[in-house]
């Protein structure tokens, strides 16, 4: 049997947190400076927050979590049933390449968003 002990070094995870925040400010100044628009830093957990003008450029799993979030109605949460209505649909899209293949990027219809 193995036992863990826990230790409060509030030194070790000030110094840690602190870091962390120098790297999300870096790449908050890196993203800014190169213009990039589809590049949004959201906390874990939370959709990223998207402008009603901006729902033009949206991937599936992008439209899921932005359904989680309530920001858009009526739509599955899930990838493959998302791609099943904008398929049955004729939603506009389309492709970009990327790490891992290609992927759609949807213009999302007005009538799906709150």
């Amino acid at each position: 049997m193995r036992i863990v002990t826990m230790t409060t070094d509030t030194t070790r995870l000030e110094a840690a947190l602190e870091n962390a925040m120098q790297v999300v400010s870096e790449l908050t100044r890196i993203i800014a400076a190169a213009r990039v628009p589809n590049i949004v830093l959201a906390p874990v957990g939370e959709a990223p927050p998207v402008a009603r003008s901006k729902l033009d450029g949206v991937t599936a799993l992008e439209i899921g979590a932005l359904v989680v979030a309530g920001k858009v109605k009526n739509l599955p949460k899930d990838r493959g049933g998302i791609l099943k209505r904008a398929t049955d649909e004729g939603w506009r899209f389309e492709l970009r390449s990327g790490r891992g293949g290609k992927t759609k990027v949807f213009k999302l219809p007005a009538k799906y968003i709150v």
